[in-house]
């Protein structure tokens, strides 16, 4: 016997969404050297918080999510999102000027430890979904398609919420690079959910029935596929070919916001697609 699950809806696609948006936008503004785009990836995170807060809908249940570090992925998530918050905003105020009393600096010695903390949590944070999922044994199609995409769409979401912030970018060369980097993972991630698909097809009737169910979800098929990746690569090709600046700035910023709505509906069509197989006990 097998049915779909119902327990997790948009409320918890939201936080893992939010959880890798967080992550995502933290090391890859380190990357870039942009403490802006790190204190915008700590407002995802503490918005994930807040999720996750709402989700658990009571103050005994919220305690729950720190109090099983040992054994469970849901706590260990939020204590990354925790280290992301915390490190996040140590290492980027200070590169404003209401905090630029704070005894260090991003380009500091313990600005850049900060940064390194920061990074690690927020990689971690990145892998976090995927490894919740994939926990999970009764849902074989969350367990096919946790690794690789999961980690492929914090990243998206990430770049994508740096390509919004076109306009402010310091240097064309950044949203060059950022523009390079969004096209290449768009591109891999197709690949990977072709991959992951046609591999549940192939496997048992669980997983196949999952992922029928998944390939007939218009928030699938259009928000996720068409929407949130098809659209906005076609849109990046266009702000390559374009040679005025205020164009590919504008380019950028829809492509943005089309990768940040399109990993959402993914996140929220995995979930929703979960077919389970009564066979394992669930430990979250």
């Amino acid at each position: 016997m097998t049915w779909r699950q119902t327990e997790w809806g948009w409320l918890t696609a939201l936080a893992m969404f939010l959880e890798g948006l967080c992550g995502a936008t933290i090391v890859v503004s380190l990357v870039l050297g942009m403490p802006l785009g790190v204190l915008a990836g700590t407002v995802c995170g503490i918005l994930a918080g807040l999720t996750l807060l709402l989700e658990a809908g009571n103050p005994k249940a919220a305690r729950r999510l720190f109090s099983g570090l040992g054994h469970a992925w849901m706590s260990r998530g939020t204590l990354l999102l925790t280290i992301c918050i915390v490190f996040g905003l140590a290492y980027a105020l200070p590169a404003f000027s209401p905090f630029a009393w704070l005894p260090w600096n991003p380009s500091g010695t313990l600005g850049k430890m900060l940064g390194i903390v920061a990074a690690v949590a927020g990689l971690l944070l990145m892998l976090y979904p995927g490894l919740l999922l994939g926990s999970m044994k009764p849902f074989p199609l969350w367990r096919s398609m946790a690794g690789p995409s999961s980690l492929l769409g914090a990243a998206i979401s990430g770049l994508g919420l740096l390509l919004t912030g076109a306009p402010i970018f310091p240097s064309r060369g950044i949203l060059t690079a950022l523009t390079a980097a969004a096209a290449a993972t768009i591109v891999v991630q197709l690949l990977a959910l072709w991959a992951s698909l046609d591999s549940s097809m192939r496997g048992p009737a669980t997983v196949a029935l999952a992922g029928r169910l998944l390939l007939h979800m218009p928030v699938f098929l259009w928000g996720a596929i068409v929407v949130g990746l098809i659209v906005p690569l076609a849109l990046l090709a266009v702000g390559a070919l374009t040679p005025g600046a205020a164009g590919v700035v504008t380019l950028s910023c829809a492509a943005g916001l089309h990768l940040l709505l399109g990993q959402f509906c993914l996140r929220y069509a995995t979930l929703a697609a979960g077919v389970r197989v009564p066979i394992y006990p669930i430990r979250i």
